[in-house]
């Protein structure tokens, strides 16, 4: 089942939820690593674990709005058992590369050069909802992005330490 806390409820945010409750998610086979040097990262998509998967177009979100850096503190604390995955749809590939090096942001991010994300998966229109926490088989757990929200971020963080019990045993 779906699960997603926001702040502000709605007929929108039930039908998005509503969705994608026993969706699973298609990652596509032609991302390619903003930093070429991350190329082997690609492999991470055919492993078994949790991942939380954002997709954003930066056409829609510049690249301060990714709140790198407040992903950066998940990921550390995360990354033994949970994979994190950032696609972008590029609107300019070097201002995400400058702005990735600015911030010292060492995790990889991915280009969707064809925006094969959105077609593959229908994604919703809001950016708020193109992240997911994903299950081991890919299933959406929870979607809505944790960096913009605390009680999501909340929601997360419970989900994850969870999943992180059930991965570490």
């Amino acid at each position: 089942m779906v699960s997603l806390l926001v702040s502000c409820s709605g007929d929108e945010t039930s039908k998005i939820v509503k969705k994608w409750d026993g969706r699973s998610l298609t990652i596509s086979n032609n991302l390619q690593p903003l930093n070429p040097k991350d190329s082997s990262y690609i492999a991470l998509f055919k492993d078994e674990r949790p991942k939380i998967v954002l997709c954003t177009d930066s056409m829609r979100c510049g690249p301060c709005q990714l709140k790198l850096n407040v992903w950066d503190e998940m990921i550390k604390k995360y990354r033994s058992s949970v994979d994190f995955i950032f696609v972008i749809y590029p609107r300019n590939r070097a201002e995400i590369l400058a702005y990735s090096k600015k911030i010292n942001f060492k995790y990889p991010i991915l280009i969707d050069y064809n925006d094969e994300m959105e077609a593959m998966n229908k994604l919703p229109e809001d950016a708020y909802f193109r992240c997911f926490l994903l299950d081991r088989n890919k299933n959406v757990l929870l979607i809505g992005n944790p960096t913009y929200n605390d009680n999501l971020m909340k929601l997360y963080t419970e989900t994850l330490d969870s999943l992180s019990n059930s991965v570490n045993k």
